[in-house]
């Protein structure tokens, strides 16, 4: 995951020359499409689908973090605000479940 992409990233940092520091775009590109595209919004719409009208499943969404591992008790006491600032808990990560409350 971009979290493995990153740490390589960091650690040869130390030793990169002027041009190097263009390689900066693979952790960004695999960043982006994990966030956007192939990964959080297709799982998240799958469970969505599957589990949304389940109790405890909405509670597990509540509590547990889509990226970046937390305590449950630290992540589920946080504010909304500070769940999608710092942690990547965006509104389209919950599309279908979205829609299934509405209908």
């Amino acid at each position: 995951d971009e979290k493995n992409w990153w740490g390589v990233y960091v650690t040869c940092s130390a030793v990169f020359e002027a041009g190097m520091w263009a390689s900066v775009v693979g952790p960004l590109f695999i960043t982006l499409l994990l966030l956007h595209v192939s990964g959080i919004p297709l799982l998240e719409d799958t469970s969505d689908k599957r589990h949304g009208t389940k109790p405890e499943y909405l509670e597990y969404k509540k509590n547990v973090s889509c990226l970046i591992p937390l305590p449950q008790s630290v992540y589920g006491s946080l504010p909304l605000s500070i769940k999608a600032i710092f942690l990547f808990e965006w509104p389209m990560y919950s599309r279908e479940l979205r829609k299934l409350q509405e209908a």
